[in-house]
C-alpha cells in the first residue's frame, strides 16, 4: 500500500484517543441506537449510498454485537482478533474476512501498528459482483445469502490471501476512492468490488483442487494476469478492445505455460506438485510458442485497429514486442523459474526494451495529443 495512504489510515481519530486515554467501553451512540450488541447501519451508512469504508477503532474490545449490512475486513497491516461462535479467529495483513448479515461476533483490542479497514455494505451492492461470478460456487452462495433479511446464511468467509498484489490494489483503490468521496464511486467500487470476487473465486478454485487438474490449473494462473488489465481499465475508465483482450490472454497462456515448463525442468524427486506428471516438456514448448505466435498477431492487429490520435504508427512497436518476445523465450529457456515479474527484474536487457517500447508508445500519444492541440490553434 502507497505510504501516504497508509499514513492517512494510521492516524488516531478522536473516538481512539478516548480508549487510548482510559475509557474501556465503546462509544455505543456511534455504533447502535439503543444496546451495542446491534449496529445500526443507518449510523455509519450516508442516506442513498450502498458501501462506505472505515477504518476498524483500535485500543478498545468490542464486545459481541451483529449488524444489519454486509460487513468486510481487509487487513493492512499487523493483525485483527474476532471471536466467531466463541472460536478465535485471528485475520493477518491481506487476510480478507467476509462477515453476512446478522451474524454474531466479537473483536479483540487492536493496538496502533494493527489497521483493519471494514466495507459496510447494503446487500444491494453485491448485485453486480455477484453477475461477474456467473456460475454457482461457495463466494456466489455466500453473496445470494446477503439478500435473505428473514433467514439470512449465517456464515463467514476468510480468505488469507498473503499479501497478494492484486487485490492489494483493488483494495486501495476502492479505501481511497470512498475515503475521498470521488464521483460515481458506487459504480466504480461495485465494479473494482466485482474483480475482487472474481480474484477470490480464482484462488479458491485453485485451492480445492483446480491446481491438480492439467490445462484448468494453466487456465486459472492466465485468468490471474487477464484480471489486472481488467482492474487497469476499470481503474482508467477505458474500453479493453477484442485483438488487445486477445493478445493479453495469449501472453497469460504463454506465461503460464512457460512456469510449468520451468517447473517441470527443475523438477526433483520427491516434488508434491501432481499436476506436473500429466504434462511433457514437448508438449509444453509447442504450446507455449503457439500462444507466443499468436500474441505477435493479435498485438499487429490491435496496432492496425487502433484509433487513438498519434497512434497511427502503432504498427512500428510491433518489431520491438517481437524482440521482447524473444529475449524473455531465451531467457525462460535458460536457468529461470518461469515467473514473468522475477523474469523480468533480473534480465536488464529485458527491461530496457520494456523501456523503450513504453517511451515509444507514450511519445505517441503525446505526439497525437500535441498534433490535436496546434490543429485546433490553427482553425481557430
Amino acid at each position: 500500500m502507497r505510504e501516504e495512504l497508509l499514513n492517512e489510515l494510521m492516524v488516531i481519530s478522536e473516538e481512539e484517543k478516548k480508549y487510548r486515554a482510559g475509557q474501556g467501553m465503546v462509544e455505543r451512540q456511534l455504533y447502535a441506537r439503543e444496546s451495542i450488541g446491534e449496529i445500526d447501519r443507518e449510523l455509519l451508512l450516508k442516506r442513498g449510498r450502498l458501501i462506505t469504508v472505515r477504518p476498524h477503532s483500535r485500543f478498545v474490545d468490542f464486545p459481541e454485537h451483529r449488524h444489519n449490512y454486509v460487513e468486510i475486513m481487509y487487513v493492512v497491516q499487523g493483525s485483527i482478533t474476532h471471536i466467531i461462535g466463541g472460536k478465535e479467529l485471528t485475520l493477518h495483513k491481506g487476510d480478507v474476512l467476509m462477515l453476512n448479515q446478522q451474524v454474531r461476533h466479537a473483536i479483540r483490542r487492536a493496538e496502533y501498528e494493527d489497521i483493519g479497514i471494514n466495507f459496510i455494505a447494503l446487500p444491494e451492492f453485491f448485485e453486480v459482483p455477484l453477475s461477474m461470478l456467473h456460475e454457482k460456487n461457495v463466494l456466489a452462495e455466500f453473496i445470494a445469502g446477503a439478500f435473505g433479511q428473514k433467514n439470512p446464511v449465517s456464515h463467514y468467509l476468510l480468505f488469507r490471501l498473503k499479501e497478494q498484489p492484486q487485490v492489494e490494489n483493488l483494495m486501495e483503490n476502492m479505501i481511497e476512492s470512498m475515503l475521498h468521496e470521488h464521483s460515481d464511486e458506487d459504480v466504480m467500487n461495485q465494479y473494482t468490488m466485482g474483480l475482487v470476487f472474481l480474484y477470490l473465486f480464482i484462488n479458491v478454485a485453485y485451492s480445492m483442487g483446480l491446481k491438480d487438474v492439467p490445462l484448468l490449473d494453466v487456465t486459472i494462473l492466465a485468468s490471474g494476469f487477464l484480471l489486472r488489465v481488467l482492474f487497469g481499465a476499470v481503474l482508467t475508465g477505458t474500453e479493453v478492445s477484442e485483438w488487445l483482450y486477445l493478445t493479453v490472454l495469449s501472453g497469460a497462456f504463454y506465461f503460464s505455460l512457460g512456469k510449468r515448463r520451468n517447473e517441470l525442468q527443475k523438477k526433483k524427486d520427491g516434488d508434491t506438485r501432481k499436476v506436473l506428471k500429466y504434462y511433457t516438456r514437448d508438449f509444453l514448448d509447442k504450446n507455449m510458442y503457439m500462444c507466443l505466435a499468436l500474441l505477435n498477431t493479435f498485438y499487429a492487429l490491435w496496432c492496425k485497429d487502433i484509433t487513438n490520435a498519434g497512434m497511427e504508427y502503432a504498427m512500428w512497436t510491433v518489431p520491438i514486442v517481437i524482440l521482447i518476445c524473444m529475449k524473455y523465450s531465451l531467457t525462460v529457456e535458460g536457468n529461470s523459474e518461469g515467473d514473468p515479474v522475477e523474469v523480468l527484474l533480473h534480465d536488464r536487457v529485458l527491461m530496457a526494451l520494456c523501456v523503450v517500447y513504453g517511451i515509444v508508445m507514450i511519445g505517441m500519444l503525446y505526439f497525437g495529443a500535441w498534433c490535436e492541440n496546434n490543429a485546433g490553434m490553427e482553425i481557430l
